[in-house]
């Protein structure tokens, strides 16, 4: 249980210290999207790592900290509707430490429609990563901005 514990604290600690140094999920271009180059994503993510890896040197704690969920396109589809989403961070029940998803739609004004579709999504990777192959390559990204040694096993078979 203490171990679960400290999955979700690092987790928390990963998204906070992002937010504090100014990581937002407001775009950064003038697009609504938010729709960047390949590379510019890339480089982000190997950013990314790299500083889970400055914040948690110890490996078996930086493997803990999520790196991803996986979204079904129906999903998202019941937020067309609305001009953005809002995602918090959640916990399915008391017991449970591993983090979810929340997504809420967001209206024109920037607030959360409280009467709108709400979607919550389980299991992150790395703890389920489940068809992710290692040839993508925003997952090379993440697992060759680090030392070999210094890599997480899901990124066993990574080139």
């Amino acid at each position: 249980m203490k171990r679960k514990h400290l999955k979700l604290s690092l987790t928390l600690i990963v998204f906070s210290v992002a937010f504090a140094f100014g990581f937002t999920l407001t775009p950064q271009n003038s697009s609504n999207c938010g729709l960047v180059s390949k590379s510019l994503a890339t480089h982000e993510i190997e950013l990314y790592s790299q500083q889970l890896h400055t914040l948690f040197p110890k490996k078996d704690l930086r493997c803990q900290v999520p790196i991803s969920w996986v979204l079904s396109t129906d999903c998202l589809q019941a937020f067309q509707n609305y001009p953005k989403v809002r995602v918090y961070l959640g916990l399915e029940d008391e017991s449970s430490l591993e983090p979810l998803l929340v997504i809420v739609g967001v209206d024109e004004n920037g607030d959360d429609d409280n009467n709108g579709p709400v979607a919550n999504l389980i299991h992150p990777c790395p703890t389920l990563c489940e068809g992710q192959n290692d040839n993508s390559d925003f997952k090379k990204a993440f697992c060759n901005a680090i030392d070999e040694g210094d890599r997480c096993d899901f990124c066993n078979g990574v080139n």
